[in-house]
């Protein structure tokens, strides 16, 4: 330790080498030996204190007063600085306007949703009795007729069955016609009392037996020809059928599942869903009497054609669905020319069958856009006032206003300056130039 005092630059005060005592001292301390008492006139006692941290709390928070009460002044005079502007602004600008007045036009209320094409009906065609496919006589996509012949099933099996009903049927009828003989014999001989009352019931009871089993081959033997006739598969309504599930050679029966589908063509329906204030709203004609179902229904194809048929709506539902609030309907177009392919997307354009009192607002004096909304300006009492618009759709080249503005409403069409707030001063000026123009 005497190594790192003598390090020390050396440091004098009044005359006296303070690192010769230090270190003295020092030793002293660590050996037991100190004199401090004997000497302690020539030390000087300095203490060290750190810092008090309320002490540098109190300036802190004394500095940051008086910036907020210096600050708080400057800021109050620049906002008001700046409103006085504002309000001279607004108060002391004067706009040239043109403006004019909205109209009403009586216009048919229309819908454009989404639709799906179906076939109106359509048919699996199963096999109803097993056996081999001997013979198709279509091809996959073709269109048939009701009654045609769509496949024949091999059918010599079914034909033995036949036969052998038929023999049954002949034996049953000897049997039965012999019986019938026997009976009519028993009644004249029981009148003389050739014979007894039971012999005679007996003879009655086998006529009668014959003849059940008479018809009893009598069914089997249709039953034997139904089969038959199974094994040729006809069509059962017309239309197009799909692909061919099972070639011929297959061995087929009622768990192969259907060996065509085929899909009524023409007419065809067309499945869509119109939300319930949609039907309202179409409903809310003039008259207060319209039918929905008298609406026009037309078609626009996937490619952006417009199909050359008008439907009929024939289907509307009596409950409102809680997860899409609409109706679900189906209208039946005529398909003769077969160009509705079902499952195909196309949009369906409802329009009532009668028009009503609409107000319009000309687009090239509104603002906005269909995510913000619109919105056009007014002047009242000399003043701009901005109107919000409820957008009940478009025709030609003006909205259909829902509400936000009224007839009365006076519509600023032409400013001298941009308006781009309200209660701004205005002056109307409505008058023509020398060629006419307002």
């Amino acid at each position: 330790m005497s190594g790192e005092w003598n390090d020390l630059p050396k440091i004098s005060v009044d005359g006296i080498d303070l690192n010769s005592d230090i270190s003295t001292l020092y030793n002293a301390e660590q050996t037991g030996t100190s004199n401090l008492n004997q000497d302690s006139d020539k030390y000087v006692s300095v203490d060290i204190d750190k810092p008090d941290e309320n002490k540098v709390k109190k300036i802190v928070t004394f500095f940051a007063i008086i910036f907020f009460i210096i600050s708080v002044p400057i800021i109050y005079h620049n906002v008001k600085d700046y409103w006085q502007m504002f309000h001279n602004v607004a108060e002391n600008e004067t706009i040239t306007v043109k403006t004019t007045k909205l109209s009403y036009k009586d216009l048919y209320d229309v819908s454009e949703v989404t639709g799906l094409i179906g076939a109106e009906s359509s048919v699996d065609v199963v096999a109803r009795v097993d056996g081999y496919l001997e013979k198709t006589y279509f091809k996959d996509g073709d269109f048939v007729k009701q009654g045609q012949l769509l496949f024949t099933i091999e059918p010599n099996e079914y034909k033995i069955s036949v036969r052998a009903a038929e023999a049954e049927v002949a034996q049953a009828q000897a049997v039965h016609t012999n019986s019938l003989q026997e009976l009519e014999r028993a009644k004249a001989l029981v009148k003389e009392n050739f014979i007894s009352k039971s012999d005679y019931d007996s003879i009655v009871a086998t006529a009668s037996s014959t003849s059940a089993s008479l018809d009893a081959a009598r069914q089997s033997l249709a039953r034997a020809r139904l089969n038959l006739g199974y094994t040729q598969i006809q069509a059962p309504i017309s239309g197009k059928v799909g692909k061919i599930n099972l070639s011929n050679g297959n061995y087929v029966g009622l768990q192969s599942g259907p060996l065509v589908t085929i899909a009524k063509m023409n007419p065809i329906s067309v499945n869509f869903s119109l939300k319930s204030a949609d039907v309202l709203r179409m409903k809310r004609g003039d008259s207060g009497n319209f039918d929905i179902a008298t609406a026009k229904v037309e078609l626009l194809l996937s490619d952006d054609t417009k199909y050359n048929k008008i439907g009929k709506i024939t289907f509307l539902d009596n409950i409102v669905s809680s997860d899409s609030a609409s109706l679900s309907l189906k209208a039946v177009f005529d398909n003769s020319e077969n160009i509705l392919i079902p499952g195909d997307y196309v949009r369906v354009i409802i329009t009532s069958k009668e028009p009503r009192r609409k107000l319009v607002v000309p687009q090239s004096i509104t603002r906005g856009d269909a995510v913000n909304g619109y919105y056009l300006w007014a002047v009242e009492n000399g003043k701009t006032k901005k109107k919000r618009l409820v957008i009940g759709g478009s025709h030609e080249n003006d909205w259909i206003v829902e509400s936000g503005v009224n007839i009365d409403d006076e519509i600023v069409k032409y400013s001298n300056k941009p308006i781009d707030m309200e209660q701004l001063s205005v002056v109307v000026n409505n008058s023509t130039d020398k060629k006419g123009n307002s």
